[in-house]
């Protein structure tokens, strides 16, 4: 699924991406397998899987690449 970073904070390594099916996904450092460090307005692709535990659907991973 496409993106859009809507919030990342460096220091504490957390943030919010807004899918393309305008719902809002909570992501960590650990989500981010390739590109750059996330910046608030960049676009991206993830994919989500459901955590059974906490019942939340949460990005697997998160793929920021350099935009020009």
């Amino acid at each position: 699924m496409k993106g859009l970073i809507k919030f990342y904070n460096t220091e504490k390594g957390f943030g919010f991406i807004v899918g393309e099916d305008n719902n809002e996904y909570y992501f960590n450092h650990r989500a981010i397998t390739y590109g750059e460090m996330p910046k608030s307005g960049a676009h991206c692709e993830f994919e989500t899987e459901q955590k059974t535990r906490q019942g939340k659907t949460l990005p697997s991973f998160c793929v920021c690449p350099e935009f020009p």
